[in-house]
């Protein structure tokens, strides 16, 4: 199969090709080694293709294709949970992460070399970061990773470090959005006054670095509502000259 549209970032005609391949040449048999990781690789990259485009209508397409690599390779697997993140199908992702965990503890148990333990670690991490996804409490989080019984110390603080992390960027996106509106009303209202004269544009600035920077906001955003009510109804009483 030719790869240059995938090299090239074409991923709308690398996703058509590597399906079509997939679909009519990739089966359960293989006839050697090399035939294993060619497809492995054409299965990469047909889902990476999923990821980039984001395209929920190929999930089921995709999943029947899988299915004929059960057990998927680990960085398949992680791979494919990835897509099945970016196509917000949250039920089949979360399906998938269990599966892939329950796999890694089976293979601990016999097994429980650092490699093992690493991709282990990986999996947990893409579960953390995804925490809300899944409607899992920050609470309920931190029990599970205390619990774990594969985990390390020095995991479990990492980990716990990570979670305390994404649920501040988390909390922070709603306070930037509350800041941009400020700022933004704090914009409309310094571009009435200015309309009027100097006095009030200065006013206006102090007041608005006032307010800004003051915590107790729920009721300066009243106060600034008042403010530019009164800019309007005034400017629109006393026009400016053109």
């Amino acid at each position: 199969m030719n790869h240059e549209a995938f090299l090239q970032c074409d991923w709308e005609i690398a996703l058509e090709k590597s399906r079509m391949w997939l679909r009519n040449n990739y089966t359960e048999e293989y006839t050697s080694i090399d035939s294993t990781v060619s497809c492995d690789s054409i299965l990469r990259m047909y889902v990476d293709c999923i990821i980039q485009t984001e395209k929920k209508s190929e999930i089921e397409e995709a999943s029947k294709i899988l299915l004929k690599r059960k057990p998927l390779p680990f960085t398949l697997h992680t791979q494919w949970i990835d897509a099945l993140l970016r196509t917000k199908d949250t039920e089949k992702a979360n399906r998938e992460m269990e599966l892939l965990l329950m796999e890694l503890r089976n293979v601990l148990a016999d097994n429980p070399s650092d490699d093992n333990r690493w991709c282990y670690f990986q999996v947990i991490r893409m579960r953390l970061d995804h925490f809300n996804t899944f409607h899992v409490s920050e609470n309920d989080v931190r029990v599970e990773l205390e619990e774990d019984l594969w985990l390390d110390d020095d995991s479990k603080e990492i980990l716990t470090r990570r979670l305390l992390d994404t649920n501040s960027q988390q909390i922070a996106l709603p306070n930037a959005r509350d800041n941009g509106a400020i700022e933004t009303s704090a914009c409309i209202l310094l571009h009435r006054f200015s309309l009027l004269n100097l006095k009030w544009l200065g006013f206006a600035f102090i007041l608005a670095m006032f307010l800004h920077t003051k915590p107790s906001r729920k009721h300066l955003q009243t106060f600034w509502t008042m403010c530019i009510l009164f800019s309007k109804r005034y400017y629109n009483n006393n026009p400016s000259p053109p």
